[in-house]
């Protein structure tokens, strides 16, 4: 039998269990892993808010299948600052103030690159 098996079924079995016993110094997990454990769907929700609020590695939000997680991963400032997520959240997030709050926060990084995404005009509006 394989031990990687072995560890993988277990947590795929006891994903609240992991994310209880994570240490708080656990700040550093892949873009890959966070948007695995969002996309999952389970597991007890403020338990994973808890573990995508201290990370520090950000990620693409067209990974990210569930919406629900966007306003945590803008406000924790884990989204990468491209045009393309800022066009794919667009029309994901609750409001639009969030989107806006993301884009100032983000504003020095996204200057540097040029939107050329499908709601380039729209979100331009959004900053008027």
């Amino acid at each position: 039998m394989n031990g990687d098996s072995d560890v993988s079924r277990y947590l795929n079995n006891n994903i609240n269990v992991f994310l209880s016993v994570l240490p708080d110094t656990d700040t550093k997990e892949t873009p890959e892993a966070i948007v695995s454990l969002i996309n999952r769907g389970e597991g007890d929700e403020e338990l994973l808010k808890k573990f995508i609020a201290r990370q520090t590695n950000p990620v693409n939000v067209a990974q990210v299948k569930n919406d629900e997680y966007l306003t945590i991963l803008m406000q924790h400032n884990l989204v990468i600052p491209t045009w393309e997520n800022v066009d794919n959240m667009y029309s994901r997030v609750e409001t639009d103030d969030e989107l806006v709050e993301y884009i100032l926060n983000n504003r020095e990084k996204l200057v540097e690159k040029k939107c050329e995404t499908s709601q380039a005009t729209e979100i331009e509006k959004l900053l008027d």
